[in-house]
């Protein structure tokens, strides 16, 4: 087993998305076991300055891949995540160099051991000194050659956090509440592990009003929600996924009101069916029927308020997220909850999906998000990243706990879930699931037949 050292730099698009993705990757090597990650680094560009800033890091690891092995493996990360070399010191998604490898010396066409200047640049240097602070390349140690350097504009980026869960209480189900300009919230009777105090029905404008996600099929619920808006009409009902607290209450609400359904499409899995899978989740709604389906981008006009679509695939395939005019607000539905995390149930659910959606969530402008359970998001860029982050953490200790012999989801339950309440298992199993899916897809684990909860899986 050999030791070596890489650095990683990225200054294009998301750039800690990048460094992130490529630390997954070097870790789903076979061969490879990470050792440590340096801290995120802001970077001044080097060789070619009129490009946007960088962020640097860098790993230690063990390995099985001699050093040519290695190289073709980082090569290989570089140019599945659409490294361009068009321009030797110009913008990049995403850099791999081996600085060190154990203490070897070479100096060939392709691969030159330890990288030739490394002790020249400090924005390579600041990341391993982070995590190996008395390595000595060439014989000088590299804290010593990191204090000889310019280190103007090198600082480190905070890091990456798990979310801030807020369990706080909201107001207590029946109440109608003003949130914002324009939005008032009505909480659904249906409390439950999954479910928090209940599904959060939203009413948008004034007089003529629109109505997001009115819950589950419960007359209480409904007949509140009439009287809460009396002297106003429902003009139209809004729906973001199909789950049995969410879009139910459509139908009778149209049957009372006269409104039309508007919102997501019918219920359909995120994938085609495996052989001998028959059933999709148990908490769907397929009776719903909307009368228009809103599409990706689409804007649903009211009287002083509009809403505009946006395409979340992941905690179900038809989910849409909705931006009120004006972009402060914006109603996430399950995809993003500052309560909890969102179960993705596959055949439903999809992981990959799901993660896709994070990413362009994190990218919105919106500074509030209104969910379907629970209170606002009130910091979303920031949550969103740390809702990523965790995921990929959970992620990474799935892969760790496959390598270690834990092979099927009944036994990763008791392993990745810590003090689990027992209510949850089933919704923990089908996360799990969703990680392995997305993971036996992109060939890091495998699996003796489709990923299922029965399936026995190991690395690939």
């Amino acid at each position: 087993m050999s030791r070596a050292y890489l650095s990683l730099g990225a200054n294009l698009a998301d750039k800690r998305a990048a460094i992130d993705e490529a630390v997954r990757r070097i870790g789903a090597v076979p061969g490879i076991r990470i050792l440590a990650r340096s801290e995120d680094f802001r970077t001044p560009p080097w060789g070619k300055t009129d490009q946007d800033w960088f962020v640097n890091a860098a790993v230690s690891l063990e390995t099985t891949l001699p050093p040519e092995a290695l190289m073709a493996a980082c090569l290989g990360i570089e140019e599945a995540m659409g490294r361009q070399r068009a321009d030797r010191w110009g913008p990049r998604r995403i850099d791999i160099d081996i600085i060190a490898y154990d203490s070897l010396h070479r100096q060939g066409e392709r691969l030159t051991l330890p990288h030739p200047h490394a002790l020249e640049r400090a924005f390579v240097l600041a990341p391993l000194v982070d995590i190996a602070p008395d390595l000595a390349i060439d014989g000088i140690r590299i804290a010593d050659a990191l204090a000889r350097l310019d280190r103007t504009g090198i600082e480190v980026l905070e890091a990456a956090a798990e979310p801030d869960f807020n369990r706080t209480l909201p107001e207590a189900p029946g109440k109608m509440v003003e949130i914002a300009p324009r939005v008032r919230r009505l909480i659904a009777p249906n409390p439950g592990p999954f479910t928090f105090t209940g599904t959060c029905t939203y009413i948008v404008g004034e007089g003529r009003v629109a109505v997001i996600d009115p819950g589950p099929d419960d007359p209480v619920h409904l007949a509140t929600l009439r009287e809460a808006l009396a002297g106003e009409d429902i003009a139209q009902i809004i729906v973001t996924h199909t789950h049995r607290d969410h879009s139910p209450g459509a139908a009778p609400l149209k049957a009372l009101t006269g409104a039309p359904v508007l919102g997501c499409g019918p219920h359909r899995a995120a994938r085609p069916l495996h052989p001998g899978e028959t059933a999709m989740e148990a908490g769907v709604d397929r009776a719903y029927a909307p009368d228009r389906i809103i599409a990706d981008g689409e804007t649903i006009e009211g009287d002083g308020y509009s809403l505009t679509a946006l395409a979340t695939p992941g905690h179900t395939a038809n989910h849409l997220c909705f931006t009120l005019d004006g972009g402060e607000i914006l109603f996430s539905g399950d995809h993003v909850m500052a309560w909890s995390t969102t179960v993705v149930a596959p055949p439903d659910g999809s992981m990959r999906d799901f993660m896709a959606s994070l990413d362009l969530l994190k990218q919105r402008p919106e500074g509030l998000f209104l969910p379907g359970h629970g209170g606002p998001v009130k910091t979303p860029a920031r949550f969103v990243r740390a809702l990523i982050h965790h995921r990929r953490m959970r992620e990474a200790t799935i892969i760790e706990r496959v390598r270690s012999g834990d092979a099927t989801i009944s036994v990763l339950v008791g392993t990745v879930y810590e003090k689990l309440d027992p209510r949850l298992i089933g919704g923990a199993s089908m996360s799990i699931l969703a990680h392995l899916e997305d993971l036996v897809a992109r060939g890091i684990l495998a699996a003796d037949g489709p990923p299922s909860l029965t399936a026995v899986y190991r690395p690939a």
